[in-house]
């Protein structure tokens, strides 16, 4: 539909490497600047008050962000005592993703590790939290750490959890829509200003939108590093209008987790994103055999710790059940067409996780795709033929 050759984006790459390189300056100056291990703990759960009440894709999922001894003070029902208990944030989730019978099931509890980069979160450093955030009125988890390693039973521990626990990494945080450059000026936080499409991107769009005027498919041929993703998002965007449904397809979950992220980063309105995985057992407790041996049949999404981690590491609890897909969808569209300040649903896959899909059209009803955008399209071609 639209093929480009093209310059690459010299100007963002290097702005993003000033943003990066301004996150791990932060980080050394809270480390100097801390007064012992609870002081530096402290001012990093500080930040990440603030930071994960104004940057997409989470301040989309929480309305209100807070200290755990401030929430536990506003709301005695849910808490014994405001002591410190292993739980550092507590957010509250937007009214969509409430849980429970009763919907009682209204928060999300935060824990913050500041470590150094190679250091590994052993899993007696999370039982605390693990245990005190198992009461009714917490919907989910999420592990915020500075670190990239995890032990082999911290992360058995996360994977048996029935509540979904989401790890927001090293690599996460330096990528969330903040202006790190603005924080170590003035300690405020902000959000970066977002994207305009390029001159070549533009074009890209133009030239997609006219040819599905006469076509149902299309490709879209860029060179790596020359904005894929956005310019994917800002056709989406012309083309399914503010609340559309869109299906985004990916290879792997690191990139599904990535491509997410993005899209809610740089979306025009409000993004309300639905991610899919194939293994339903991946969130819930492993079959083990005599031996005491994980049982479950290997997984192309689920066969390694690092897969593990990686669907742990989405922003948002991943959907597995094709009817609990078919209804999310539904009510995401029917919500979000009332609502003038809410822009797309988009679920996004790997192709793995497509028979999901699948069956939540086929047997459950789901609502059509206006636009379905299929990245990596030409890794997928080897394997159909092979079988």
């Amino acid at each position: 539909m639209a093929e480009s050759v093209i310059e690459t984006n010299i100007g963002s790459v290097e702005q993003e490497d000033r943003n990066e390189q301004a996150f791990y300056t932060l980080l050394d100056q809270m480390r100097a600047m801390a007064h012992s291990e609870r002081d530096k703990g402290d001012m990093f759960e500080r930040l990440m008050c603030q930071v994960l009440s104004i940057a997409s894709p989470y301040s989309e999922r929480f309305s209100k962000v807070q200290l755990y001894k401030d929430w536990a003070v506003e709301h005695p029902e849910c808490v014994p005592n405001a002591r410190d208990i292993g739980i550092d944030l507590v957010a509250t989730l937007v009214e969509s993703e409430w849980q429970g019978p009763n919907k009682e099931a209204r928060y999300s509890a935060i824990q913050c590790k500041f470590y150094n980069n190679d250091n590994s979160v052993p899993k007696s450093e999370i039982d605390s939290f693990i245990s005190a955030s198992s009461t009714k009125y917490f919907a989910e988890r999420l592990l915020v750490a500075t670190n990239k390693g995890w032990s082999a039973n911290a992360v058995q521990t996360i994977e048996l959890q029935e509540k979904p626990t989401l790890i927001l990494s090293l690599d996460k945080i330096k990528h969330l829509n903040v202006d790190w450059s603005q924080y170590l000026q003035d300690g405020s936080v902000k959000l970066q200003a977002k994207r305009k499409l390029r001159d070549y991107q533009e074009k890209a769009v133009n030239h997609s939108i006219l040819g599905f005027k006469s076509h149902e498919r299309g490709q879209i041929i860029m060179p790596c590093g020359t904005g894929k993703t956005f310019t994917s998002l800002k056709l989406a965007e012309r083309q399914v209008g503010q609340h559309g449904l869109v299906l985004f397809v990916v290879p792997s979950l690191a990139l599904l987790s990535q491509t997410l992220d993005y899209w809610a980063q740089q979306s025009s309105a409000k993004l309300t994103a639905i991610p899919v995985c194939s293994d339903a057992s991946i969130r819930a407790k492993t079959p083990r055999n005599a031996s005491g041996a994980s049982a479950r049949p290997l997984d192309p999404e689920f066969n390694s710790l690092a897969s593990i981690l990686d669907h742990h590491r989405l922003s948002y609890p991943a959907t597995t059940n094709a009817k609990s897909l078919a209804e999310k969808v539904v009510t995401a569209c029917a919500r979000n067409s009332r609502r003038p300040d809410l822009g797309m649903t988009v679920v996004f896959s790997t192709y793995q996780s497509l028979a999901v899909i699948h069956e939540a059209q086929k047997k459950y009803g789901m609502t059509d795709f206006d636009l379905i955008i299929s990245d990596e399209a030409h890794r997928t071609a080897g394997a159909y033929y092979r079988h």
